[in-house]
Order: C-alpha cells, then sequence, then structure tokens
C-alpha cells in the first residue's frame, strides 16, 4: 500500500499546482476593491450621485460639487476604515495559520498546512486541528470536537478506516463512507492519536462547502440599511412629485420654461440630504473604534449599528458563562451528603454505597471528555484512602455500551476476580450518566425514595452544581462472556451522584449586568438541568 506512505516533495508540488492552496476564502477577488464598491452600493448614495450630476448638467457647480465631494469624503473614509480592519483580520490569520505534520517516504515533516494536497497522510494529535478532510487510516481511542461542523459540545469517538481491495478516492467513494471514519477540516483532536489519508482540501471540504453556501446565501441586510432604504425611497418619491408640481404651475402660469425647470430640478437637489451619509459614516466610525478599543476587530461599519440592535443574547453556560474547567468536588449517596472525609464516620452502609459509587467513576469511564477525566480523577484520589490499595485492579472490563447522546449513558461488564479471602468471581455492571435517566432504569424498595431523589437533584442544582449519577447491577458469572444490550439496562441499584463544579468567569457577571442595564434580554443555553443553569447565570 504505496498511498501509506504518504507523497514526495515532487509529487506534492505538482499536486499544489492542480488542486491550489488548502484555503478556505469567504472572498474572492481583490479585497481592496471589494471594499470599495461597497461604499457606494447605496440607494442615498445614487441619489445624491444623481443629484451631482442634475447639477453639473445644469452648470450649478457649486452644488454638483458639495455633493460630489459628499460622497467622496463618505467612500475614502468608510473604506479607510473597513480596509484596515481587513487587513487587521488578515494579519490574524496569518498569526494562526494552522501547522501540520505530514509523511514524506519514511520520515515526518510539520509544514503549513495551506500546503497540503490530496493523497497526503498526516498525523493527528490531541490538541492539533484536522487541517483537511480525509479518512483516518490509523487511530488510538481517538475522539475529534466537531462543534464547528454541528455545534454539539460532546466529541465524536472514531474508529480506523478499512480500505476495500482496489479502491479509488474517485467517483464519491469518499461521500459513501460513513462518518465515523472520516476527519474534518477545522475539528479539533480532543483525545487521542491517529494518521489520516487526505481527500479533500479548500473549498472542496465540508466546511468549504458550508461557506460556499453563506457566501451564496448574501448577508441579510441590517435594521439601519432597510430603513436607510425606506426614506431613500420615499424622500426620492416625496422629491419627484413636488419639483413634478412646480414645473407643472409653472406651465400653468405661462412663465419662461427653462426658469421654472431650473427651479423644479434646483428644489430637488436641495432637498437630498447630502449631510447625511457623511454624518452616518462618521458615527458608525466612531462606534467601529470603540469596539476596537475592546479589542475587538468589526469588519463592516454598519456591523456597528448591528451590535447596537441586538435585543437578545444567548449564552452557552460551559465554557462561555463558567471556565469550562470541570472539577468533581465531592459525593451525594443515598443517606449522605458530603465530602469522603466525612463519609469515613457513617455507618456500614453508608461506607459500602461509597465504595461502590467510587468503583464505578473510576471503572465505568472512557476519559472522553474533560467531565469524565475529572471523575476519574476524584475516584483515583480517594480510592486508596476508601477502598484500599490496588482495589480496583481485579476489575477486567469485557464489554460496554459507549456513551450517546440518545441514550444518555454509558455502561461498563467488568469481571471480579476471586481474592484471597476465598470470594467467587462476580459479573458487575456499572452505568454512568444523566441522572433522571439512571434514576428511571434504577429499582427501590421504597418508591418514596425515587421521589426524593429527584428533589435532591433540583437542590444540587439550585447549588449550581453538575451531576453525573452511577448505578450498578451484579449478574449471574455466564454474563461474563455476554455483549453487553441496552436492554440489560435496568433493574439497577441506585449508587448515587458525583458533583461538579464549573467556576464562573471573572468579568462576566458585570457584563451580563451591563447588557440587561442596556435592555437585553438573555437567554442561558445549555444540556444542564434548568436549576442549575439559573445558579450559574445569577452567581
Amino acid at each position: 500500500m504505496e498511498w501509506r506512505k504518504g507523497l514526495s516533495e515532487e509529487e506534492a508540488s505538482k499536486r499544489l499546482s492542480v488542486y491550489g492552496r488548502n484555503e478556505v476564502r469567504a472572498h474572492e477577488g481583490r479585497v481592496g476593491l471589494r471594499i470599495l464598491i461597497n461604499q457606494i452600493r447605496s440607494p442615498l448614495v445614487y441619489v445624491l450621485l444623481i443629484a451631482s450630476g442634475i447639477s453639473l448638467v445644469l452648470r450649478d457647480l457649486i452644488d454638483a460639487g458639495v455633493i460630489f465631494l459628499a460622497v467622496l469624503i463618505n467612500t475614502v473614509f468608510g473604506f479607510f476604515q473597513e480596509y484596515r480592519a481587513e487587513k487587521s483580520m488578515e494579519a490574524l490569520s496569518k498569526l494562526l495559520t494552522p501547522r501540520a505534520r505530514v509523511k514524506r517516504g519514511d520520515e515526518w515533516e510539520e509544514i503549513d498546512a495551506t500546503l497540503l494536497v490530496p493523497g497526503e497522510v498526516v498525523k493527528l494529535t490531541i490538541g492539533w486541528k484536522v487541517p483537511a478532510d480525509g479518512l483516518l487510516i490509523v487511530e488510538d481511542d481517538m475522539y475529534l470536537g466537531e462543534a464547528i461542523l454541528t455545534g454539539e459540545s460532546m466529541p465524536v469517538m472514531k474508529k480506523t478506516w478499512v480500505p476495500e481491495d482496489n479502491f479509488t478516492l474517485e467517483n464519491g467513494y469518499f461521500d459513501k463512507i460513513g462518518n465515523d471514519s472520516k476527519g474534518f477540516m477545522g475539528t479539533v483532536v480532543e483525545k487521542g492519536v491517529g494518521e489520516m489519508l487526505v481527500v479533500r482540501t479548500g473549498a472542496s471540504t465540508r466546511i468549504g462547502a458550508i461557506a460556499k453556501v453563506v457566501k451564496e446565501q448574501g448577508g441579510e441586510r441590517t435594521p439601519l440599511q432597510k430603513r436607510l432604504d425606506r426614506m431613500t425611497k420615499q424622500l426620492t418619491i416625496l422629491v419627484t412629485v413636488v419639483a413634478g408640481l412646480v414645473f407643472l404651475f409653472g406651465l400653468a402660469t405661462d412663465q419662461s420654461l427653462l426658469t421654472f425647470l431650473n427651479t423644479s430640478v434646483a428644489l430637488a437637489v436641495a432637498a437630498i440630504p447630502e449631510g447625511l451619509v457623511v454624518g452616518l459614516t462618521v458615527i458608525l466610525a466612531v462606534g467601529m473604534n470603540r469596539i476596537l478599543k475592546r479589542k475587538a476587530i468589526v469588519r463592516g461599519l454598519i456591523a456597528a449599528e448591528t451590535l447596537g440592535s441586538v435585543s437578545v443574547i444567548c449564552l452557552d453556560k460551559t465554557g462561555t458563562i463558567t471556565e469550562g474547567k470541570m472539577e468533581a468536588v465531592g459525593a451525594v449517596t443515598d443517606i449522605h451528603e458530603g465530602s469522603d472525609e466525612q463519609v469515613a464516620d457513617e455507618g456500614k452502609h453508608d461506607q459500602e454505597t461509597m465504595k461502590w459509587l467510587i468503583e464505578g467513576a473510576f471503572l465505568c469511564n472512557d476519559q472522553r471528555d474533560p467531565l469524565e477525566i475529572s471523575m476519574r480523577d476524584w475516584a483515583v484520589l480517594r480510592m486508596e484512602k476508601i477502598l484500599g490499595k490496588d482495589a480496583v485492579s481485579r476489575f477486567v472490563r469485557k464489554s460496554e455500551l459507549p456513551f450517546a447522546h440518545e441514550t444518555k449513558y454509558i455502561a461498563t461488564r467488568h469481571v471480579v476476580k476471586a481474592n484471597e479471602k476465598g470470594e467467587d468471581d462476580m459479573v458487575i455492571d456499572f452505568v454512568s450518566g444523566a441522572p433522571e435517566v439512571v434514576l428511571g432504569k434504577s429499582v427501590f424498595k421504597d418508591e418514596k425514595l425515587r421521589k426524593k431523589w429527584e428533589g435532591r437533584f433540583v437542590e444540587v442544582g439550585i447549588a449550581g452544581y453538575r451531576m453525573v449519577a452511577l448505578a450498578m447491577r451484579k449478574r449471574e458469572t455466564s454474563f461474563s462472556q455476554k455483549k453487553m444490550r441496552h436492554e440489560d439496562i435496568a433493574g439497577l441499584t441506585w449508587l448515587g451522584l458525583v458533583l461538579f463544579s464549573d467556576p464562573i468567569r471573572g468579568g462576566v457577571a458585570e457584563s451580563l449586568a451591563e447588557a440587561r442595564e442596556a435592555g437585553m434580554k438573555l437567554k442561558v443555553i445549555t444540556g444542564d438541568y434548568k436549576e442549575t443553569a439559573w445558579a450559574a447565570r445569577w452567581q
């Protein structure tokens, strides 16, 4: 399989001339010319230019010059502001240009990702962005964050692509393969390592297709632009009607036709607010510079007005309002709430429940996101103290059901090997996931306890914690050779909750207060409990 060795420098250079650079461009053509055209692409500017032309025909050079000067000032000033912002964006893009590690024969080289071409073999490492669309030919426990494409914050588990005999990447072969074996440009390696065969680059990638659709749709005109368009239309109609009436009045009074024609045109030109367009440009430029002082770049002048028209702000909680640094801080068992240090003094039943809870937090865990990693770390720190050294070394995972957004849980099956105390082998199923889901699959001797736990979820949410529930079920030893099924996740023994804290970002409270004072409505978007979201919002 020669393609696994990647491309030679010579072949890569040839393909670069055929496929072009691996870039997704928002705009084609010369940036300066596009910005210049945008400055005069306005109905009000069109009216001013027509008025200037009419004045010039009538040899009213002063009016013609004043109107044309107003248009020129507006165009130059707006062009300068937007061109400077565009160049700043380009400079930032160059600083953030991603790198890629490619295979050249048996050696790995690091190159500018914009030079990638189809047929390259690239290495993917945790924290790196996937530089193009391709097929995963090697992967080791790889999860990719595809939020840029799907909006889903949870990383997606990937698997190795198994090529068919005499396969070809032409004729749509890539599209026929499942997404679980693909990497997409712009996504991030959240976990694991691997190698990818590049199939599509630049505008041919999925993110490139999205950019193309957005470009074809065009930007919706802002409220200010719509009002200006409406005002220009109304003003044009009004001026035309008034000028026409004046001209007709001149005809009716048997006065000089040329005199009343000049009077009508002069009246029409005088009614055009040539200072309005300049004034608006200056005001928007001031807003643009104020935004720039807050370390944000606005590409278009009119966007400054759009920000001023915002009435509702939708905020993602995790990572936006909060720092996104999930930390397991404690647990809630059936009769106790608090830290593990306090649990040690409780009765035997509570000790036993906490023991299984810690083992479940460690074992029923794929460390696929910060939440699971934090839960595993929390369990490791408490194992030796509460369970004893090497307590979980006797557990051997036999089967699993990976986490899925549809089921909202992960389940694992373990064989517990016999120890020196003469205990027999056991089979234990652990389930970890959304509290309401795991609770629904658990059984209680007294159904009042279920209601009690539902109330506890609300209490914990109001306190601002996130929760992961854990439950277990002991199985007969014959289950050790059976593959787990979703139908098996029932009749569970409830263990309790692991609590997580995600600190609020510094300055967020002040920013949200300012937004509320400005009359904006705030909406928090989250998959957490409503009470947890409210707690985060008002902290």
